[in-house]
């Protein structure tokens, strides 16, 4: 009775292996269907036909398409964006701004440590 059980579970488990392995060998099993629509999305999209009209960024295998650009010109993410005359003036005013209000804010942190340390000092 033992071996009759341990025999059909084992017929069982070829069973389930063996039908495991024949579906991996045809592609369907659940994992390579997966990649061969990860694949199929990427090659599709990855189409300069499909980036055209786009006007939001698709960051798409490690490329980012922008709308400033014509349809199929990309840059690697690692590539600073270019930047006009305009653009450029703008970040340096920004970061002047940035600069000022650090500068602002570390004289008020003195002015109030110097003002609690007046008050500390008429206190006692």
């Amino acid at each position: 009775m033992k071996w009759m059980t341990i025999r059909v579970i084992l017929s069982i488990l070829m069973l389930f292996f063996f039908n495991i392995t024949a579906q991996a060998q045809a592609g369907k099993s659940p994992t390579r269907q997966k990649m061969n629509s990860a694949l199929k999305f990427s090659q599709a999209h990855s189409d300069s036909s499909y980036h055209e009209g786009r006007s939001e960024r698709v960051l798409d295998l490690g490329r980012i398409y922008l709308p400033e650009y014509p349809a199929g010109v990309h840059m690697d993410v690692g590539e600073p964006l270019p930047l006009s005359d305009e653009a450029i003036e703008q970040e340096i005013d920004r970061a002047r701004i940035q600069d000022t209000l650090k500068r602002l804010d570390r004289l008020s942190r003195r002015r109030q440590a110097r003002q609690s340390a007046t008050i500390r000092r008429r206190c006692i």
